[in-house]
């Protein structure tokens, strides 16, 4: 799972949390230099978790309040925001800009399986222009609104970062 975190008010933070062979073990990188860390889940009872960081054992109380998580450990309490990084990236990807262009922006790294739309081709709310592959899964992403494929920067078998430019629709 990819998400990103905000802690009252500081710069968005990247998270990665990858389960391992066990159901317990996970690995979990924080933000662009990509500090991993490795957790397992000793127990878990409502908003109390009991973790094994490295060689000591955390106790953490996560409560949700409205939009955060508020975390307490070591005796701090932390107000966390946290994001699905695709459902964040696929909102913005959608941005319409009033009457004029509709962009779409690559949810996700990925790679380029197939082309739906070029430039010039009309497209309605919905159409897919563009099929990518990202964590082993296909993604059709879709026109935001009705009109004509103004740019087009993607071709088949290349890679995307999360947030690229793909398409601009008039």
């Amino acid at each position: 799972m990819k998400a990103q975190a905000q802690l009252q008010g500081q710069d968005p933070l990247d998270i990665e949390i990858r389960s391992e062979e066990e159901d317990s073990l996970f690995s979990i990188t924080l933000g662009q230099e990509g500090k991993e860390r490795r957790v397992r889940l000793i127990s878990r009872s409502g908003g109390r978790w009991t973790l094994q960081i490295g060689s000591r054992i955390e106790d953490v109380l996560v409560q949700r309040r409205g939009q955060d998580v508020v975390i307490d450990w070591r005796g701090r309490s932390y107000s966390v925001q946290v994001f699905d990084l695709r459902r964040r990236l696929a909102r913005q990807s959608a941005a319409l800009g009033g009457r004029g262009a509709g962009i779409l922006k690559s949810q996700m790294p990925g790679k380029v399986v197939k082309v739906l739309k070029k430039q010039g081709d009309s497209v309605k709310t919905g159409d897919g222009l563009v099929i990518i592959e990202a964590m082993k899964m296909q993604n059709e992403l879709k026109s935001p609104k009705d009109g004509v494929v103004k740019t087009c920067k993607v071709e088949e078998g290349q890679s995307v970062e999360g947030g690229a430019l793909l398409y601009e629709i008039e």
